[in-house]
């Protein structure tokens, strides 16, 4: 059997799926990569930090035209977190920001995600920076 070229490989459901969430009209490139690598690539996180007593935090999306949340994330204890505050991205293009007064609640650990959707409903995300503050 004769090998394609890479340009013509074939794409997987999955894949024409992650560009239709994307916004994409038609297979651009094709890839081996997996849907959920190629949808995180499409998420961006900044680094976390402080402000007085305000936790910030911060995101986007850098590709199509979906949608993502950029939450704050306080540690409960080692390995376990709860949201504190979320924001929606809406689009490419700008970084969404975040904020948490954490102002009388003592030494925590935080730090921001940017979470998003597959088509099939798989969620992807990123995570930044964790700092520990006392406020």
């Amino acid at each position: 059997m004769k090998r394609r070229p890479a340009l013509f490989r074939v794409a997987t459901t999955a894949t024409v799926s992650f560009l239709t969430l994307l916004g994409g009209t038609g297979i651009t490139s094709a890839s081996s990569t997996a849907p959920t690598s190629q949808a995180a690539s499409c998420l961006q996180i900044g680094r976390t930090y402080r402000d007085g007593n305000t936790i910030i935090g911060y995101g986007s999306i850098s590709c199509g035209t979906g949608r993502a949340t950029i939450e704050i994330w306080e540690q409960i204890v080692p390995g376990a977190w709860r949201t504190k505050r979320s924001a929606t991205v809406t689009g490419p293009g700008y970084d969404q920001y975040v904020f948490y007064n954490c102002a009388g609640t003592g030494t925590h650990t935080f730090k921001a995600v940017i979470l998003g959707s597959e088509l099939n409903g798989n969620t992807v995300s990123k995570h930044s920076n964790q700092i520990r503050e006392s406020c």
